[in-house]
């Protein structure tokens, strides 16, 4: 498989930085095999690389597993897919066994070989990647509107649950909480917050808007329980509005999404869980899906400097500064667009692609740049005099402060920060390729499937996932479009990915969330910032604020520091982890390639300073003995050790003259400095020549490349 869009791109900086000596460059590969399968969180996998080896996750390639029960038998078997490749059945913990009305519970190793299918791809000989395919997505039935989920006739279903109130209030609702479209009489007014009216096509009123406002009594369904089975509130309680969802200690509704028994709240309208990262789940449907996770497990080396002691200690224990990192995977399309990507186990909401467009007006908030539509074929207006959409409308966020005003439960960002649903559900985004803003206002202006060389700043990397077809969060079931902000639905020609087309994800391991708890604090910058932005937070992913170890497991792998909540080996290496959700159409995954620029230890604390030039001002060509002078040029050693400085100055005027003289300190020591001087005689000039002057001091590992140059100028005036 060839990394067709691979490239190591280095910005001008890195390259600056790399010519200096202040940073190296490294390169790790893993190619994908039955070897990587995860079997179960104490993080046994089919190879040695996990915390022991277990043969009987696979079953059909060894002896190891339960003997096939006959085909037509209505067990798993291995088959040929498409492709002449044999897939063979799972038996994983990463599934649920799911009962109606209730409860999903996660699988144990039960030696019943349901939760999908792997194989080896083969070419010439060699193995070059893995293909997968998942068992189907378990499902329960609830009461509406307790589900993920809404259940249609045949089978089909639609997801009914968002992260988002304003994304749900508008699948529920003609209220707006947060009112975004100016200038249409079937919108509610951005400015006074007066709700809209739909009429007839006679102008007779139908429905007023403010009266479809969502019930938000939120009342607690089966009692609320802490972690340790604490009751907290007892079923029935009215959740009030000044209260949060859960704040990680007082837990007014715990971690909870694959149960309806407890840890739920209601209205009549919909409900709301906590997610594992204290987000709000709304909710209302009548179906829960549970998907059967294919866990793959990749240990990678890392630079051979990061163990090492000045490493090691370097940044306050924080270990070197990774100035750049990338993760290059090799795979064909999915059609889910919530296959996984966890670097040291860590899941990454910073990463988002290109974000939509906007522009900010002060007092009032984003405004689209461009018309657009929603997922659900809602146009977006351009912007104009008279109409426009409010990405951001300031005018209406939720503070929280007032539970008697009848808002709803200031728990998502949305109702914190006013953002509407055009924001969420816009199509002018792209979730898998880099952002990039070109006029300083914060708003992505382009983006590229791979990182750009370019002077412009990045937002964001593409989404810490396989590149799908579809946009997923917000707009889950919709094609990413070849023509951006066309609408949807959208047919074959205009569906930018196709499932099972070869592609190259290129992910930026340093994007991050400056808000998100397992930030670490830059001692440069102050900054809150990844914990992989040092070298100790890949090499101790768990020490240095990223991955969570579980405890309760025994580590019987020399070469493994622990298992994560996720079952994921942790290693003194990188430790990668794809997770493949739901898809039973197979798909492949080839190679990985780690592409790492940091900071390199052996240079030491080095920074040479040019301190003055000295050139004469203007030199008259007539006396030829007035045409030789003196060059002076200083360089000083302005940091902690002693360090060679090569230096060199050199005159050019106008391509028809140069002449350079070059030298070398030898040791120079710190805070010493030391003065060449060169004899220069002028050129003769039937015309003035304006000789421009450059020196510069160079030391390898020079940690400011900014202050090594110095400019100066000679005139040369004709013979008269």
């Amino acid at each position: 498989m060839k990394h067709t869009l691979k490239q190591l791109v280095i910005t001008t900086g890195t390259a600056l930085l790399l010519a200096t000596g202040q940073v190296s460059a490294f390169e790790s590969t893993h190619t994908f095999t039955l070897d990587d399968l995860v079997g179960g969180f104490d993080g046994r996998t089919y190879g040695d690389k996990g915390n022991y080896t277990d043969e009987t996750i696979i079953c059909g390639l060894t002896d190891s597993c339960p003997t096939l029960l006959p085909d037509g038998s209505g067990a798993p078997q291995p088959f040929l897919d498409k492709s002449g490749t044999w897939l063979y059945p799972i038996d994983s913990e990463f599934g649920f066994y799911v009962v109606d009305f209730a409860s999903a519970f996660q699988k144990t190793d039960d030696g019943v070989y349901t939760e999908g299918y792997a194989g080896n791809i083969v070419s010439d000989g060699q193995v070059v990647g893995l293909a997968v395919s998942n068992a189907a997505t378990d499902t329960f039935r609830v009461p509406a509107p307790l589900g993920t989920w809404c259940s249609g006739i045949g089978g089909s279903s639609v997801k009914c649950s968002t992260e988002h109130y304003v994304v749900m209030e508008h699948v529920k609702s003609c209220h707006e909480t947060v009112p975004y479209i100016t200038g249409q009489d079937d919108r509610a007014d951005p400015l006074t917050g007066v709700q809209a009216v739909l009429t007839d096509p006679d102008g007779n009123p139908l429905v007023y808007c403010e009266d479809t406002k969502l019930d938000n009594a939120l009342t607690v369904v089966g009692g609320v329980y802490d972690e340790d089975g604490t009751l907290l509130f007892p079923e029935g309680t009215l959740i009030e509005s000044d209260q949060i969802l859960y704040d990680g200690t007082d837990g007014y509704l715990v971690p909870n999404e694959s149960t309806i028994v407890n840890n739920i709240a209601a209205t009549n309208d919909f409900s709301v869980t906590a997610k594992d990262d204290g987000k709000p789940l709304y909710r209302w449907g009548d179906l829960i899906k549970r998907p059967n996770d294919i866990r793959l497990y990749a240990r990678m080396e890392l630079p051979p400097e990061w163990y090492e002691e000045e490493c090691l200690t370097a940044n306050g224990g924080l270990g070197c500064r990774v100035n750049d990192a990338r993760l290059y995977l090799d795979h064909l399309v999915t059609n889910n667009p919530n296959d996984q990507v966890r670097p040291e186990d860590m899941e990454n909401e910073g990463a988002t692609g290109r974000k939509p467009g906007y522009f900010p007006v002060a007092s009032l908030g984003l405004i689209a740049d461009t018309a657009c539509f929603e997922g659900d074929g809602d146009y977006l207006p351009p912007s104009t005099l008279y109409e426009n959409t409010l990405l951001q409308n300031l005018v209406y966020p939720y503070d929280g402060l007032d539970p008697t005003a009848g808002d709803p439960y200031a728990w998502s960002e949305d109702l914190q920060l006013g953002l509407s649903n055009g924001w969420y559900t816009t199509v002018d985004r792209e979730p898998f390729e880099w952002a990039y803003d070109e006029d300083g206002d914060g708003a992505a202006d382009y983006s590229s499937p791979v990182p750009l060389e370019t002077e412009d700043t990045l937002l964001s990397g593409p989404r810490w996932r396989l590149t799908a077809q579809k946009f997923g969060q917000d707009v889950p079931g919709l094609e990413i479009p070849v023509e951006e902000c066309s609408p949807p639905p959208y047919q074959k020609e205009n569906i930018k990915y196709e499932v099972g087309a070869p592609i190259t994800t290129v992910l930026d391991m340093l994007d991050w969330e400056s808000d998100d708890e397992r930030s670490v604090v830059d001692p440069d910058t102050g900054e809150h910032v990844s914990p992989l932005a040092f070298s100790n937070g890949w090499v101790n992913a768990a020490a240095n604020g990223g991955a969570e170890v579980n405890d309760a497991v025994d580590v019987l792998n020399e070469e493994i520091d622990g298992i994560s909540v996720n079952g994921l080996p942790l290693s003194s290496g990188f430790d990668l982890s794809v997770y493949v959700k739901g898809d039973k159409k197979a798909t492949a995954l080839y190679s990985a390639t780690l592409v790492i620029n940091a900071d390199d230890p052996s240079t030491g604390d080095i920074d040479v300073e040019a301190v003055s030039l000295d050139v004469p001002g203007r030199v008259s060509a007539q006396n030829e003995i007035g045409r030789i002078r003196t060059i002076g040029f200083t360089v000083s050693n302005v940091a902690t050790e002693a360090t060679a400085v090569d230096v060199e100055v050199c005159g050019v005027a106008n391509l028809v003259y140069a002449e350079c003289f070059a030298a070398n300190t030898g040791e120079l020591l710190p805070g010493a400095s030391q003065t060449f001087e060169w004899s220069w005689t002028a050129p003769t000039a039937s015309d003035t020549l304006e000789v421009e002057w450059t020196a510069t001091a160079t030391a390898a590992g020079d940690q400011d490349p900014g202050n090594n140059t110095l400019t100066a100028e000679t005139l040369v005036l004709p013979m008269r």
